[in-house]
C-alpha cells in the first residue's frame, strides 16, 4: 500500500473488506479513524475491534506507520476464538517490521505535507447580513435594525465606525503543514536479525499555537541463542507532544470552539477596533488573536513498550516447543495548562456600541492546572507448541496460558487567582479549590485465560481446525467468573483435486471455507455483585445553621449476583478464487452473528418509588448482525506496462431482538426489530403554507407555529404533537456498505496509485440531540442563531419566504423557534459519498543514477488526498481537509493481509 498517512488507521480505510470506518476531525493530534469490524456486535455499546500489536493489546494512534509490516483483520469466530474475551468485534493485528537475513539496509523518509480545507459553506460578508438580517426581522414584525448608513459603512474603506465586511472564514483556509521523517537500519545473519527505526513527525493547525510534535524509536530483535532456543526482543518508544492555546479548542461542542467562532462570527464585526482586538462571536472570543494572549495548554505522553519471547525447540520431538512471552508496556501523561482572558472590544447589539471587556470562559487572573496520569500493563503467555509433518497428514497444536494486569494512577491540581501571570506555577495562585480540579485515583484490572488450538491437514487439501479459549473476568460473581467458548472450522481446497484440474485448468486455486464459533464479552462494570459507596464532598446540609459536610451514599445499592458473559454465535462460509494467472481473484464471505445474553441497562423500566432497589443491568438481550464482503482482482500486463485493480465492497446489517424496555412503550415506538443507531423523531408533513393548515393543525410541541415552519405528523391522532408521536425516522448514521475501489501502475521508472473509496445506506440529520440531551437546530440550519450568527449563504436564499415558499428550510427569522428544533425527517439527508481518497505518482531514479552514491534504491512521489467528494447531502457541510503531499522515501510500503 502506497500511502504516507501520519496514523496507521487512515492508512486502513478502504483497503480492507468487512472494515467500516468514520473520520469526526482531523485536528493535529485526534484524526484518528474510529473502526469498526462488520458493523456492530452488540446493542450495548463497547464493541469496537480488538487492536493488537505485535501480539499486545494496544492503541494504533501509537505506532508509526514507517515501522508497520502487515496489517490483518480477523472477522470469523476460528480465527479470533484464541484473543479471548475482547474479540468479539473483530481483531486487528498489526505486525511491525523485523530484520532479514542479509548486509546492512539503510532506509530514510522524509515528507511534506500541504493540508487545505477543500469545502466549507459560504457565508455572508457584512454587507448582505445587514441586509438579510433586516429582511428576517421584518418578517418577526419588528423594524429593522440596521440603519442604511451604517449598512454603506460596510463599503466606505473607513476603519474606524465599526462597519466592515469582515472574512472571519479566512483562518479556516490557511494551509497548514506536516513533515515526517524516518530513518530506519535492519539486517542480519543467520544467528541474529535486527530492525532499528526512529522517526520524527510536526504537525501544524490552521491557528498558530495549535501543534502535534512526534518523536518514536523501535528496535527488534531476533536471535538464535543456541540450535535449540531462540530469544526474540522488541522495544518502543514514543514521545508525544500536543500544544494549543489556553483560550480555544478544536473539541466539538466546546465552548469557544475555534471553528465554532471563526464560521459564525458576526461578518460586520472588524478584526481590530480602536487598537483593540474585537469580537463578532457572542461568546466573546477572537482565536486568531487569542493564539498569543491566552496562556497554553500541553500534553506530552511518553510511552514504553517492551516484549520478549523465549522459545525452545525440543530436540528428542521434531516440531515440539515451549515458549514464554512477557510484554511490559509504561505509559506516562503529564498535562499542563496556564489559562487567562484577554481584553477585546466586544459588540453590543442592544446599544450598538463596542464595549471593552475580557474575553468569556476565562479568568482575568488566570488559572492553572497540572496532572500526571501512570499507566503500566504487564502481561505473561507461557505457551507449548506442537507442528509436525507425517507423510500426507499435517498435525499441529497450541495451547497457552495469558494473564494480563493493568494499573493507573493519576493526580491533579489547580489555583486560580494569580498575582503574576509571568510566572507558571501552581504556588503563585492564591486561590485553591478543594473540590474542583484537585483530586487523584488509582485503577487495577486483572484478567486471566487459557487458550486450546488443534488442527489437521490432509495432502493440503481437507482443513480443520478446533480452537477453544476459558477465560476469567473479575467482573462477575465467582461462580459466574469463567466462561468457555469454543470455534471450529472446515476448509477445502478443491483446486487440489484432479478432477477440478481437469474439469477447470484456468483454475489456480479455489479454496472453500467455514466456521462456527462462540464468543464472550465481559462489557460490564466491575463489581456490581457487591454492594457499594460512594463520597460525595459538601453535598448535604445539615443543622440550625446550614453547613454542607460530606456524606456517604449508595452506588450500587441492589447488588447483581448473577450477572455473567454476554456470548456471540458466529458463522461464516466464504470462498477464495484465482484463476487465469491472476487475471482474476475473487474472495467472497457471508456472515451471521448472533448476540446473547447482553448485559443490557434496565433501570428505567422501574418506578423511582421503589427507591433505586431493583437491578440495574441484566444478560437480557438478543441481537444478530448478517451481512457479506467481496473483493475482486485484477491483474496484468501489457509489455512493459503492469497494472492491477482492486476493488471490495462490504455489508452489514444489524437487527435488536429482545430488549427490556418500559411497560407503557408504544408499539409504534418499539425498538425491537430496529438497527443500532436508528434514528427516531417525527414525522414531518413539509412547511406551513396557509393559516388555516395553522388553525386546522393539533397542538403543538411548542409555540404556536408561523407560516413556513415545520408540520408534523399527529402520528397517535390525540389531537397534540408530543414525543408520544415519535416515530422511526431515519437509518444509522454508521454506513451498512463500505466500498472502495484502487488501481496500481507502473511503466518503466513510473508508478501511479489511485484510490475510490465510498459510503452507503446511512442517514445524516442536520440537526437534533446536542452532546448534552438539548434538542436544538444548529447555526448551520438555522439563521442568526443565537440572534447573531453569521448564516451560510444557502440557508437564508433557501428560507421559506412570502416569495418562497417551496423552500427548503423553515421561515427565516431571528427568533429561536423551538418547533423547528425537534428531531424530525424534515432534517434528513442521505450520508452516501464517494470520494477520491487517494492519488500518487512516484518515480524512482535509475540505479544506474543513484548507485555510485551507494544509495540502492530512490523514490520520489506526491500524493493528494481526500481530493474530490461526491456527496448525497444536499447541504454543505464541513470536509474533511484535502492534503497534499512531496516525499522522498526509499523503504518499502506497507502490507495489508
Amino acid at each position: 500500500m502506497k500511502s504516507t498517512t501520519s496514523n496507521v488507521s487512515q492508512a486502513l480505510v478502504g483497503k480492507l473488506p468487512g472494515l467500516i470506518s468514520q473520520q469526526a476531525t482531523g485536528a493535529p493530534g485526534a484524526d484518528d479513524v474510529s473502526l469498526l469490524v462488520r458493523g456492530h456486535s452488540t446493542y450495548n455499546g463497547g464493541d469496537g475491534p480488538l487492536i493488537l500489536v505485535d501480539g499486545v493489546e494496544r492503541s494504533m494512534a501509537y505506532i508509526n506507520p514507517n515501522e508497520v509490516e502487515s496489517v490483518t483483520i480477523l472477522k470469523d469466530a476460528a480465527s479470533c476464538a484464541v484473543y479471548g474475551m475482547k474479540a468479539a468485534a473483530g481483531v486487528i493485528l498489526v505486525t511491525t517490521k523485523r530484520g532479514t537475513e542479509g548486509k546492512t539496509t539503510i532506509n530514510y523518509k522524509g515528507s511534506l505535507t500541504l493540508s487545505h480545507a477543500t469545502t466549507l459553506p459560504e457565508f455572508m460578508n457584512g454587507t448582505h447580513y445587514m441586509q438579510w438580517y433586516n429582511y428576517a426581522r421584518r418578517m418577526d414584525g419588528e423594524k429593522a435594525y440596521f440603519t442604511d448608513e451604517e449598512i454603506a459603512m460596510t463599503t466606505n474603506g473607513d476603519p474606524t465606525d465599526g462597519f466592515e465586511n469582515t472574512n472571519w472564514q479566512e483562518p479556516i483556509y490557511r494551509t497548514t503543514l506536516m513533515h515526517q521523517h524516518n530513518l530506519s537500519i535492519s539486517g542480519g545473519n543467520e544467528k541474529t536479525r535486527y530492525f532499528l527505526s526512529g522517526g520524527f513527525m510536526k504537525q501544524n493547525g490552521f491557528i498558530k499555537g495549535f501543534e502535534l510534535e512526534r518523536g518514536n524509536f523501535r528496535s527488534n530483535i531476533d536471535t538464535q541463542v543456541t540450535k535449540d532456543i531462540s530469544v526474540s526482543l522488541n522495544v518502543a518508544g514514543k514521545i508525544n507532544d500536543y500544544y494549543q492555546p489556553g483560550g480555544d479548542s478544536y473539541e466539538n461542542q466546546t465552548t469557544n470552539n475555534v471553528v465554532g467562532v471563526l464560521l459564525y462570527a458576526a461578518p460586520f464585526v472588524p478584526l481590530e477596533y480602536e487598537g483593540m482586538p474585537a469580537s463578532g462571536y457572542r461568546g466573546a472570543s477572537n482565536p486568531d488573536y487569542a493564539a498569543g494572549h491566552s496562556g497554553y495548554s500541553k500534553i506530552r505522553t511518553m510511552r514504553l513498550e517492551t516484549s520478549a519471547k523465549i522459545e525452545y525447540s525440543f530436540p528428542f520431538l521434531k516440531g515440539l516447543k515451549a515458549g514464554m512471552f512477557v510484554g511490559w508496556d509504561w505509559q506516562d501523561r503529564d498535562s499542563r495548562s496556564f489559562k487567562y482572558s484577554y481584553e477585546l472590544m466586544l459588540y453590543k447589539p442592544e446599544s450598538k456600541k463596542y464595549v471593552r471587556q475580557y474575553a468569556s470562559n476565562l479568568q482575568p487572573t488566570g488559572g492553572m492546572s497540572v496532572g500526571d496520569e501512570k499507566e503500566q500493563q504487564v502481561v505473561l503467555r507461557p505457551s507449548v507448541s506442537y507442528n509436525q509433518k507425517f507423510g500426507l497428514h499435517d498435525v499441529g497444536a497450541l495451547f497457552l496460558y495469558e494473564q494480563t494486569e493493568r494499573k493507573g494512577n493519576t493526580l491533579t491540581g489547580y489555583r486560580s487567582d494569580f498575582a503574576l501571570l509571568d510566572i507558571d506555577e501552581l504556588p503563585f495562585g492564591s486561590t485553591i479549590h478543594p473540590t474542583d480540579g484537585n483530586f487523584s485515583s488509582s485503577t487495577r484490572q486483572a484478567y486471566a485465560g487459557y487458550v486450546g488450538r488443534f488442527n489437521y491437514a490432509y495432502n493440503d487439501r481437507y482443513l480443520a481446525e478446533f480452537t477453544f479459549r476459558y477465560d476469567g473476568s473479575y467482573h462477575f460473581k465467582e461462580g459466574n467468573r469463567w466462561g468457555f467458548f469454543p470455534s471450529a472450522s472446515l476448509g477445502w481446497v478443491a483446486s487440489e483435486e484432479d478432477f477440478f484440474k481437469e474439469l477447470f485448468p484456468q483454475v489456480e486455486r479455489f479454496k472453500l471455507r467455514a466456521s462456527f464459533g462462540i464468543l464472550g464479552s465481559d462489557n460490564v462494570d466491575p463489581f456490581l455483585y457487591r454492594k457499594q459507596y460512594a463520597w460525595s464532598k459538601n453535598s448535604t446540609v445539615f443543622g440550625t445553621t446550614p453547613q454542607a459536610v460530606n456524606t456517604l451514599y449508595n452506588k450500587v445499592s441492589y447488588p447483581m449476583e448473577n450477572l455473567t458473559w454476554e456470548k456471540c454465535r458466529s458463522i461464516n462460509a466464504g470462498f477464495e478464487l484465482s484463476a487465469w494467472n491472476g487475471l482474476l481473484g475473487i474472495e467472497f464471505d457471508v456472515f451471521y452473528k448472533y448476540t446473547y445474553d447482553i448485559l443490557r441497562s434496565i433501570g428505567g423500566v422501574y418506578p423511582p418509588s421503589l427507591g433505586g432497589h431493583y437491578p440495574s443491568i441484566e444478560n437480557s438481550g438478543t441481537f444478530d448482525n448478517r451481512g457479506f464482503e467481496i473483493t475482486v482482482k485484477h491483474r496484468n500486463h501489457i509489455g512493459k506496462f503492469n497494472y492491477s485493480l482492486n476493488g471490495n465492497l462490504s455489508f452489514a446489517r444489524n437487527k435488536i431482538l429482545r430488549m427490556t424496555q418500559a411497560d407503557n412503550t408504544k408499539p409504534w415506538q418499539n425498538r425491537l426489530g430496529t438497527s443500532v443507531g436508528t434514528i427516531w423523531g417525527l414525522k414531518s408533513l413539509g412547511l406551513y403554507q396557509t393559516q388555516a393548515e395553522i388553525d386546522a393543525a393539533p397542538l403543538p410541541i411548542s409555540e404556536i407555529p408561523r407560516l413556513g415552519d415545520i408540520r408534523y405528523l399527529d402520528y397517535n391522532g390525540d389531537g397534540l404533537i408530543s414525543w408520544d408521536d415519535e416515530v422511526k425516522i431515519a437509518r444509522p448514521t454508521t454506513p451498512e456498505m463500505m466500498f472502495s475501489l484502487m488501481a496500481d501502475a507502473n511503466w518503466k521508472e513510473f508508478d501511479l496509485s489511485v484510490q475510490l473509496q465510498g459510503a452507503a445506506l446511512c442517514d445524516k440529520l442536520l440537526c437534533g440531540e446536542w452532546n448534552n440531551g438539548a434538542r436544538d437546530q444548529t447555526p448551520l440550519t438555522r439563521p442568526f442563531y443565537a440572534g447573531w450568527d453569521n448564516a451560510p449563504y444557502y440557508l437564508v436564499e433557501n428560507s421559506w419566504r412570502p416569495d418562497n415558499t417551496n423552500a427548503e428550510y423553515p421561515r427565516l427569522s431571528t427568533v429561536a423557534y423551538a418547533n423547528n428544533a425537534q428531531v424530525s425527517d424534515f432534517w434528513k439527508r442521505n450520508g452516501a459519498y464517494v470520494r477520491l481518497k487517494n492519488v500518487t505518482l512516484g518515480y524512482t531514479l535509475p540505479q544506474s543514477w543513484v548507485k555510485k552514491s551507494g544509495i540502492s534504491n530512490l523514490r520520489l512521489f506526491a500524493s493528494g488526498y481526500n481530493l474530490l467528494l461526491s456527496p448525497s447531502l444536499s447541504t454543505s457541510i464541513l470536509r474533511r481537509p484535502m492534503s497534499f503531499k512531496v516525499t522522498i522515501r526509499s523503504n518499502a510500503p506497507l502490507r495489508l493481509v
